[in-house]
């Protein structure tokens, strides 16, 4: 059971859904992390810029960004 709850459509403030309709838009659902970040929307905004901003880098091609986000998933047993 997580210590933060996660948010629900159900109970989310118009604020809120529009964070979770980023990410359905975005990936055709909702990633736990934006339900737990949504308690606070400037936070997720803040770490939606933080993301886009690492990910327009170009550090890494994006293929091996995902194969690393799988890795690892795998390693901290995570089913994602």
């Amino acid at each position: 059971m997580p210590r933060i709850r996660e948010i629900d459509d159900a109970s989310a403030s118009e604020e809120q859904l529009a964070l979770f309709e980023r990410d359905r838009a975005a990936t055709g659902s909702v990633y736990n992390p934006t339900r737990v970040y949504a308690h606070v929307p400037a936070i997720s905004r803040a770490l939606g810029a933080l993301h886009g901003a690492l990910a327009g880098a170009g550090g890494l091609p994006p293929a091996l960004v995902s194969l690393v986000r799988v890795r690892v998933a795998q390693l901290h047993g995570c089913p994602f």
